[in-house]
């Protein structure tokens, strides 16, 4: 049995955007850890940075160094 998800990197956005609405002037710091918890690092990173959410958080130095 093969099984997988598509998410797409609009609805990425809109998620943050809703989050970031309702807590106001609160930083919203998305974590990527351990590979975006299965949904790619670099794929879910990059679909977040043009909302310029100024920290992500990693597990480890080297997925910070990765992105």
């Amino acid at each position: 049995m093969l099984s997988w998800i598509e998410i797409k990197a609009e609805n990425v956005r809109h998620n943050f955007n809703v989050f970031r609405k309702i807590l106001g002037s609160s930083d919203m710091v998305p974590v990527v850890k351990s590979n975006a918890y299965g949904h790619g690092i670099r794929e879910i990173y990059q679909s977040l940075v043009p909302e310029n959410p100024g920290w992500f958080a990693v597990n480890y130095v080297e997925e910070g160094a990765l992105l």
